[in-house]
């Protein structure tokens, strides 16, 4: 299994990867929006983690073309309510995952997700 991951600011990639590593997964690491479309085309990973906002502009279009695949488990986390907001809006159909950071609980929500995510059978959606 491969998981992608989308944040900039690398600490909190490195608790990611931390939280995430106890799990038999690949991981992918994409610091903005240009490097996470690469990997996604490429790699074409089975879960992907995504900060939204980033240093410089934002993840919506590599959202859009995630949710174009409607291959992958998808969880987003973000500091930015009202961007959060927009997105969860958008793609909650879909069966994403949706973290608030402001939250002060951000990390226990996120471990609980992520435990969910990789308990789910068939997560290997690419075996078409």
């Amino acid at each position: 299994m491969k998981t992608l991951i989308v944040e900039d600011n690398p600490l909190l990639m490195s608790i990611v990867c931390a939280g995430i590593g106890v799990y038999e997964t690949s991981i992918l690491e994409a610091n903005d929006q240009l490097m996470a479309i690469n990997l996604f085309c490429v790699s074409k990973p089975e879960v992907v983690i995504s900060d939204i906002q980033m240093r410089v502009g934002d993840t919506r279009d590599f959202l859009q073309l995630v949710s174009e695949s409607e291959s992958s488990k998808v969880l987003i986390f973000s500091s930015d309510s009202d961007l959060l907001f927009e997105v969860e809006g958008k793609y909650r159909e879909l069966g994403w995952y949706f973290v608030n950071k402001n939250d002060k609980f951000w990390l226990r929500q996120f471990g609980e997700v992520v435990k969910r995510i990789y308990a789910m059978p068939n997560y290997n959606n690419y075996s078409k």
